[in-house]
């Protein structure tokens, strides 16, 4: 045992002691603590502290003498569920997992750290009746000329669109549809349909040739029984006004191009009850695909019919590619931005979506860049290893860096979320024992920007929102 180590027990062992020696150099304490947050998000956002219960927490201080760089020191929960533990001030992770979640690490400055995330959906949800059917019974506002229909539930939030045996004849305006099985449903939260509530909505929407949304049946969620439940109700014609904002997709174009090709370019204003944490889904209410040599001012008619929900632009680029081994799946690159479009827009120049955030360019792993499908990066497990990403945009161009570890199962190509790492800074270093050897790995690194209380310790992110993130090759740690 180390003599930091001897003092550092005997100092816990005194009440009121502040410091520890070091060859007879002072080392201060300080307390770290931890608060773990969520916003449910239905037809608006709820912030629930959560529960410390069955969560596994614990600060990583930086020690040379331990041959992995870092020593686990225990947190504890209080009765408010904030986690504490006082600790040698300086370098240091912390860490926290709870059951059925990956690991998260933060590697921050501020010892009080706050750590806010976001879901849609209840904070209490009830799975669906197994066999729960919809069937409609509608009176459309005007002979039915082929548009796209969806149906889409608020709260609950689940989402599809119907097919055409499922959508009213041409030319009909009585529409009888078939019972809608709700399992067929694809839900915003993931898993399996949430059952409706009765302050829920369930929407028909229907969005014109252009993509505009300019027709809509909302009723109240209901009781859902174990079988066929119907609606009646009346869709209704929505009035649309003018906005403008302003994209440049032939930057957003070149910048993705460097690290993927031919990316695909789209933008749409989303109704948003998350917009207050960031989250910018919801019913579109316009929106299209754009090449990348279309005009930068982006004039569109939309409708607003949803009182108390923010019109957020999301404009984004996609691009991906295909491993070439040891498994086949698709990685990407993305640059995606949202911000909130005012009810009534100041006269001048319209909003810009200038994308200020970094797009990572490349990932390295303890000095190796991950570049080439099924490469071997080797290093000691037991040793910390850094995780570095370099990014095309000069600092401050990230809140937030992250790199998430994803393990794939080259028999299923199944995905599974290891770790998450975040930082204020591209270099982060870790125990290497988080990666186990011959596991089929990829690392998502994103670079945020809305994380403007990050250097406080809290993560909670506000709009305008933006995150470029790229997808590593395929490898794995010998």
């Amino acid at each position: 045992m180390t003599r930091i180590q001897i003092a550092w027990m005997s100092c816990l062992a005194l009440a009121g002691c502040d410091r520890v020696f070091l060859d007879d150099r002072p080392i201060s304490r300080i307390d770290v603590s931890l608060v773990r947050e969520r916003g449910f998000i239905t037809d608006q956002v709820e912030i629930v502290r959560l529960e410390a219960t069955g969560v596994r927490a614990s600060v990583l201080v930086r020690d040379d003498d331990e041959p992995s760089g870092f020593r686990e020191i225990a947190m504890r929960a209080d009765a408010d569920d904030v986690f504490h533990a006082t600790v040698p001030d300086g370098e240091r992770l912390v860490r926290f997992q709870s059951a059925g979640e990956p690991l998260q690490v933060y590697a921050l400055d501020a010892p009080d750290l706050v750590v806010r995330d976001s879901v849609y959906g209840h904070a209490d949800p009830a799975p669906a009746p197994p066999n729960a059917q919809l069937e409609l019974a509608v009176e459309l506002d005007r002979p039915y000329a082929r548009e796209p229909l969806e149906i889409v539930t608020i709260g609950a939030w689940a989402r599809r669109p119907l097919t055409v045996p499922e959508q009213p004849a041409l030319g009909e305006t009585t529409w009888r549809a078939p019972p809608i099985s709700f399992s067929s449903l694809t839900t915003l939260p993931g898993g399996p349909a949430q059952a409706l509530r009765t302050d829920d909505r369930v929407l028909i929407l229907r969005h014109d040739s252009s993509g505009m949304l300019d027709g809509m049946l909302s009723v109240p969620g209901y009781e859902q029984s174990d079988g066929v439940d119907r609606i009646t109700a009346s869709m209704v014609t929505l009035t649309a006004t003018s906005h403008l904002f302003e994209i440049d997709p032939q930057t957003t174009a070149a910048r993705l191009n460097v690290v993927r090709p031919n990316p695909v370019l789209t933008w749409s204003v989303n109704a948003a009850p998350g917009a207050a944490v960031s989250r910018a889904k919801g019913p579109v209410l316009a929106g299209q695909t754009v090449p990348e040599i279309s005009s930068h001012v982006i004039a569109t008619y939309y409708p607003e019919p949803f009182a108390g929900w923010p019109s957020v632009v999301r404009w984004s680029g996609t691009a991906l590619r295909g491993t070439t081994g040891p498994v086949a799946i698709p990685i990407l690159a993305t640059l995606y931005q949202a911000a909130e479009l005012p009810p009534d827009p100041p006269p001048g120049p319209p909003m810009v979506m200038s994308q200020p955030q970094g797009l990572p360019l490349l990932v390295s792993l303890e000095g190796t860049p991950i570049v080439a499908d099924g490469a071997a990066i080797t290093f000691d497990h037991d040793h910390e290893v850094t995780l570095e990403m370099t990014i095309d945009r000069a600092p401050p161009a990230c809140d937030k860096h992250g790199f998430t570890l994803v393990s794939i199962d080259p028999a299923t190509t199944l995905r599974t979320t290891r770790f998450s790492v975040f930082s204020t800074t591209p270099s982060v270093t870790v125990p290497g024992a988080l990666f186990s050897p011959d596991v089929v790995y990829l690392i998502q690194a994103t670079c945020e920007v809305g994380a403007r209380e990050i250097g406080e310790g809290r993560t909670a992110l506000t709009l305008p929102y933006g995150v470029g993130t790229l997808d590593t090759a395929v490898f794995f740690t010998p």
